[in-house]
């Protein structure tokens, strides 16, 4: 093997032993960086449900049946937007009062 061919040999096993490792450790930061964006979403998701669990069954304990289109908007805020509705469903008169509450806090989140 002449000394010109040998190099090209050398240079390119080092540039595929490096290429694999890039791509391995690229792999494995996206694999971390993926599972640890699934875990917070999933959290949120259930802390979300929750909190309308919650709220649902305050509200039925309260005043009985939650119209539909409450259960709609209900379903539309986030879990950010259902923990002070928790406090807001013990102390709320009526539906139509809280309704109202949950009703801002949609339009708010959509200016």
């Amino acid at each position: 093997m002449r000394g010109a061919e040998f190099l090209e040999e050398l240079f390119a096993d080092q540039l595929e032993k490096k290429l694999e490792e890039g791509l391995q450790k690229g792999l494995q930061q996206g694999l971390q960086q993926g599972l640890q964006q699934g875990l917070e979403q999933g959290l949120e998701q259930g802390t979300r449900q929750a909190r309308l669990e919650d709220i649902r069954r305050i509200l039925r304990w309260r005043f009985g049946a939650i119209p539909s289109r409450l259960v709609f908007l209900l379903e539309r805020l986030t879990a950010a937007q259902l923990e002070p509705l928790v406090d807001e469903a013990l102390e709320t008169p009526d539906l139509e009062h809280f309704e109202a509450r949950v009703s801002t806090l949609l339009q708010s989140d959509e200016a």
